[in-house]
């Protein structure tokens, strides 16, 4: 564990038509194990904390000073119950809740919807399930075991057609796909593929996925969600449309060093953290 002032690690960084790609070593064997990650360039960036391998406990603690410190959760991941967390600064109510069975998941989202707040992060651990909630208007939909990605992209063309925007995707260790869409993200455009290859590069140093990337960056579209599966051989990624000029990072198969060196000089480039993915 450690805190946002302490990082010592460098990282390299080239840019390369618009989008930064960050040079970082597999966390395990190649191609599998680490951090998958993008920040983008925000207007008023201010500070930015991430911690990793936290207990439940100790993630908690961590939130209830950053909450009254006026920062709130960005991103959460929990693999193996250690909680790797993001924090920036936010306003308004937060609850955070975790270990839940989906019983419990099913009550508490409906608890709190009832109080105008919606669903902002969701992840399953095994069978529990852990998420946040924070203000939010219009509705929701989210489902945790959608057995083939063909269900998936099904699920998403009927919620598109009412409104609906993927703000989170969790996949299961044995393939099934959750998703949670809201209708309050804006009508601006989305694109997003899933089985891209994560892994290898290409004449230009490229992987599939880099390759991709780039190309949906030059023409205005931001990374919004990146998830590896399948043993980290494939992502499945979600850009929506920003337009404009702004910066953009992307970087998988770190180790925690290189995640510290490439947060860093994500900081440094006015950057925030804007997709968290731990395998």
């Amino acid at each position: 564990m450690f805190k946002r002032i302490a990082r010592i690690a460098a990282v390299s960084v080239m840019a390369v038509a618009g989008v930064l790609h960050v040079a970082s070593a597999p966390a395990a064997a190649a191609p599998y194990g680490g951090y998958h990650a993008s920040c983008s360039t925000v207007v008023n960036p201010g500070n930015e904390y991430w911690y990793h391998d936290q207990s439940w406990s100790s993630f908690l603690e961590r939130d209830d000073f950053y909450f009254d410190n006026g920062y709130r959760i960005t991103e959460l991941d929990v693999v193996g119950h250690d909680v790797t967390a993001v924090w920036r600064p936010g306003s308004g109510a937060q609850w955070v809740h975790g270990h839940m069975s989906i019983g419990e998941l099913e009550l508490w989202d409906d608890i709190y919807y009832d109080q105008g707040l919606r669903m902002a992060e969701l992840d399953r651990d095994g069978d529990e399930f852990f998420a946040v909630w924070r203000p939010g208007t219009g509705d929701r939909f989210w489902r945790t075991a959608i057995p083939t990605w063909t269900d998936f992209v099904n699920q998403d063309d009927v919620l598109w057609d009412q409104g609906f925007r993927l703000v989170d995707i969790v996949i299961r260790d044995d393939g099934k796909i959750g998703g949670l869409w809201r209708s309050d993200q804006g009508s601006s455009g989305q694109k997003w593929n899933y089985g891209i290859l994560a892994a290898g590069v290409d004449a230009n140093n490229e992987s599939a996925f880099q390759k991709l990337n780039r190309l949906r960056k030059e023409a205005g579209w931001e990374l919004r969600i990146l998830k590896a599966f399948n043993n980290d051989a494939y992502v499945v990624a979600v850009w929506r449309y920003r337009g404009g000029a702004f910066n953009q990072s992307t970087a998988n198969f770190m180790n925690t060093e290189s995640m510290r060196g490439w947060e860093k000089a994500c900081r440094a480039g006015g950057m925030r953290i804007v997709t968290l993915d731990v395998t």
